[in-house]
């Protein structure tokens, strides 16, 4: 069988990091092998690029091996040229090639687009849009201008992308719109709209018919259906019922210089404009917040928290403030 040895150091194994089309060398390396069949001897010290060349992995290294020092991004083809040959071929490209590793990567850009075009995906401005070939877009889902799509991503059939989005290591439910937005780690449910100019970081779950509008940022949170923020939002660690409103400046608190705490918000809560939830805290169902609140116990269900100072208007201030400085 042909067998690939890769002798690395930490140099050399940070550089197989790198990434061709946002996908890691390692990856690109991994599907090569396992499309044509081929071993790999790894006795390098990254579990994660140890994880993904498992399937291809072997201890028995022959007098047949070839033995690879630096980088390379493989296909399936030049991989093999290279193993039956015991020579790199001139389309393995070495990763310290700057200018052949553009070329062949805009070459698999396009090869990654003509075939998810071919397969029924509407792909508008496709050379703006970048597609790592790890990425799974179902035929009738559309991708606009500007868009990036990394990592193990899955965009589902009527689902919008973009213009001018980032998407990685997520799944992406039909009927969802992600415009001029950010989405990491996540999952988002069906019918939800997310942005523009909205920040999805890791570990959310967002559930069905939500809005993630404005500027508005969700963090390692469970979001129930039916949840809106609309502006100007953080809603980190936090656990969220279902048809919850947050108003426009809602900040969830978390973080108290040393430790990350977390926010529960039961089902049917409205949280009124900026209001502060200082962690950890909960909001029982249907309770609602005044705005300008700032929540440090729990709120029970069905009450109303208040915690803001009373309005005192003092009559005519403004003209005296006025005369006293003008009069100088």
């Amino acid at each position: 069988m042909l067998t690939l040895k890769l002798t690395v150091c930490p140099e050399t194994e940070a550089l197989w990091r790198s990434q061709v089309l946002f996908t890691p060398l390692y990856v690109h390396l991994a599907h090569s092998l396992e499309s044509i069949g081929a071993q790999v001897v790894y006795g390098g010290a990254d579990e994660e690029m140890r994880s993904v060349l498992a399937p291809s992995l072997t201890d028995a290294a022959g007098d047949d091996v070839f033995e690879l020092a630096e980088p390379v991004f493989f296909t399936p083809e030049t991989l093999k040229e290279t193993l039956e040959s015991g020579t790199l071929t001139s389309n393995a490209v070495p990763y310290r090639d700057f200018t052949r590793l553009a070329e062949a990567e805009e070459e698999l850009r396009r090869e990654v687009i003509a075939r998810l075009l071919a397969s029924g995906v509407r792909i508008v401005g496709p050379a703006t849009v970048f597609i790592a070939p790890t990425v799974t877009v179902e035929p009738g889902a559309t991708v606009l201008p500007g868009c990036i799509l990394r990592g193990r991503t899955t965009i589902r059939s009527g689902a919008v992308i973009g213009p001018n989005s980032i998407v990685e290591n997520s799944e992406i439910a039909s009927g969802v719109t992600v415009n001029a937005s950010q989405v990491y780690d996540s999952r988002i449910g069906e019918g939800t709209t997310v942005g523009p100019f909205a920040h999805v970081r890791p570990n959310c779950v967002i559930g069905e018919h939500c809005r993630v509008g404005a500027f508005v940022e969700f963090k390692n949170s469970n979001i129930g259906d039916g949840t809106k923020a609309s502006h100007l939002t953080f809603v980190g660690d936090s656990d969220v019922g279902s048809r919850v409103n947050f108003g426009c400046g809602t900040v969830t608190c978390n973080y108290d210089g040393y430790q990350k705490h977390r926010t529960t918000i039961g089902d049917d809560a409205f949280i009124g404009c900026n209001t502060n939830l200082v962690a950890p805290v909960t909001v029982r169902e249907g309770a609602f917040t005044a705005a300008g609140t700032t929540v440090t116990d729990e709120v029970p269900a069905d009450a109303l928290a208040i915690g803001r100072a009373y309005t005192v208007n003092k009559e005519d201030w403004v003209k005296r403030y006025r005369a006293k400085h003008e009069n100088k």
